[in-house]
């Protein structure tokens, strides 16, 4: 055991502990007992430290006073928060001595589940009022306050062995430790009301959320150099355990920047959907998937079930002229064989893609190996690498609402959930059956067309997306641009399928002199398959041609089109 620095009040330190939840708090008992502190504790934690055999005052012991009101009030008494809030003045020290009261250095409370009532079907509001901690909150908020003067505040188990180890390294708590506990109370009392305060606005008809950030790290520079610097936060006001949120990132090399980082999250958008869609349609397996995004689109994206380089190659081949300075993420480890990959563009394509690397600028995985690592940053010092092992197996986000800023406010809608299950389509045009492989070429085609800036057109071939029309204000020139990006980057749309985040309004255009409208250019580059919306006053018409054209069509609902990123 480590030795404990003795000091003259030592053995007079008091504690108070009071929780809801009693796991640990024994073991913490003792290691503080054991430290020379005198523990006072309330009600159900009394009982429990009596069980484990820890010597304890009530807080009747210390009060000389019974609980009242049901339990209401029990440690609003002077002899308590007179003990905490006392400073370390000559003045409160008369004034503690003239009454009899002994200061508490140390606080561990907890708060009443008030929040699982609050989510709970057919709770009373007397049930709801009832879990409102007031006694805890209080004391939180007292210790908190007096961190300045030496008293300790714990209310995350987490941090019970750190005061322990300050403890016994140094006989107290340094203020750092103090400082940083005091600041997690009252974040914990700010949420706790938070949740509170937005129950009462439920029962008056009104709607309340809180937005609280903590900056994380600042990142390389903002979009423009005039807006920095550009940081990242994390949200501190939902208790959401997401292994993907962003602050949860290893920066394995380099710091990106504000757009990389922008490329990045809607990367993860794309993986998360896909991966998840494979899972419904493929019993549970996802297979290696490798994105390229460039300014928040995908640029290319490719899977294969064995070989992740292949994965990997098909993404670069996607848009090999705008791959080059986009920010990449796979769900696979990168080694040395697939950073080779995605390093060096193979001698038989240096004239159609017009270098002999391809240039990306950040790579997300879930790890880097050395020999990858060494790979990826020796010829390209401003390559940057970022890797958190959840993206292995990336789920999606566990938010029940999306936010957007707008000035003077937020728009809130629920957040995008909707998976293509081919099983379960409110239309499936064409008798077509998919093999696998054409199956999860399908898929890609409809998630970069759901994720994507709309309008959007996407043309998806052979595990890979060969082309996309994102960001268009028009239905037609959508389709138009994801034809012309195909080709241009030298892809034949035959044999392809497309997607379309929106309904086609057209099936055939007017007069034999108009552009073909998206439907007629699906045919007539050869295209055998796409998914849509069922939607529009001319969807018969539209549907009639899709069904004439031999075509694989999965037509969605309309509630589940694709719009998305306004």
């Amino acid at each position: 055991m480590k030795r404990v620095k003795k000091r003259k009040e030592q053995n007079s330190r008091r504690a108070l502990l009071s929780v809801y939840y009693k796991e640990g708090i024994v073991d913490f008992a003792k290691a503080l007992a054991r430290l020379g502190f005198e523990i006072v504790s309330s009600g159900g934690t009394s009982k429990a430290l009596q069980s484990g055999k820890v010597p304890c005052l009530s807080v009747e012991d210390v009060t000389r006073s019974a609980p009242m009101l049901g339990g209401r009030v029990k440690t609003l008494h002077p002899k308590i928060f007179g003990a905490i809030l006392a400073m370390l003045t000559k003045e409160h020290e008369a004034q503690l001595k003239a009454r009899g009261i002994k200061r508490i250095k140390l606080v561990c409370v907890d708060l009443y589940p008030v929040w699982a009532a609050l989510v709970s079907t057919g709770v009373t509001v007397a049930e709801v009022l009832e879990l409102i901690d007031i006694g805890g909150v209080a004391l939180l908020r007292a210790a908190a306050k007096n961190f300045n003067n030496g008293v300790v505040v714990i209310c995350d188990p987490a941090d019970r062995q750190r005061v322990i180890d300050a403890l016994e390294a140094n006989g107290e708590v340094g203020y750092d430790l103090r400082l940083e506990l005091a600041g997690k109370a009252f974040a914990l009392t700010r949420y706790y009301d938070s949740l509170i305060e937005r129950w009462f606005a439920e029962q008056q008809g009104r709607v309340v959320e809180t937005i609280t950030m903590e900056r994380v790290r600042t990142l390389r520079k903002a979009e423009s150099e005039d807006r920095s610097p550009s940081e990242l936060f994390r949200g501190t006001n939902r208790p959401y355990n997401d292994p993907l949120a962003w602050d949860k990132w290893t920066f394995v090399s380099g710091n990106p920047g504000h757009v990389n980082l922008c490329g990045g999250d809607n990367a993860l958008a794309v993986m998360c959907r896909l991966a998840e869609a494979c899972r419904v349609n493929f019993k549970g397996r996802v297979p290696h998937i490798a994105i390229a995004c460039k300014h928040g689109n995908p640029c290319g994206l490719g899977v294969d079930w064995q070989d992740p380089s292949k994965a990997l190659e098909r993404a670069m081949f996607g848009d090999p002229t705008a791959v080059m300075g986009s920010e990449v993420m796979t769900n696979f480890v990168i080694t040395g064989q697939e950073a080779a990959v995605m390093h060096v563009v193979p001698k038989r394509a240096w004239r159609q893609v017009g270098r002999d690397f391809w240039g990306p600028d950040v790579i997300y995985a879930p790890a880097f190996n050395e020999i990858a690592e060494s790979l990826l940053t020796t010829r390209k010092t401003d390559r940057y690498l970022v890797a958190n092992p959840a993206l292995a197996n990336p789920t999606m986000p566990p938010y029940e609402y999306s936010l957007r800023q707008i000035r003077g406010g937020w728009l809130r809608q629920k957040a995008p959930t909707f998976i293509l299950n081919l099983d379960n389509i409110q239309e499936l045009i064409g008798k077509k059956r998919l093999a696998r492989d054409e199956k999860v070429t399908l898929l890609i085609a409809w998630v970069v067309a759901w994720e994507g800036v709309s309008n959007s057109a996407t043309l998806a071939k052979n595990l890979m997306l060969i082309g996309t029309g994102l960001g268009q204000q028009d239905r037609r020139g959508a389709f138009i641009l994801a034809l012309l990006r195909a080709e241009t980057a030298g892809h034949n749309p035959e044999g392809s399928f497309w997607g379309s985040d929106g309904f086609v309004p057209y099936a055939r255009r007017k007069e034999q002199g108009d552009p073909p409208e998206p439907v007629e250019s699906m045919i007539e580059k050869g295209c055998i398959g796409g998914v849509l919306p069922a939607d529009g006053k001319n969807w018969p018409e539209v549907r009639a041609l899709l069904e004439e054209s031999g075509m694989f069509v999965a037509a969605v609902g309309a509630e589940h089109r694709g719009f998305n990123r306004h």
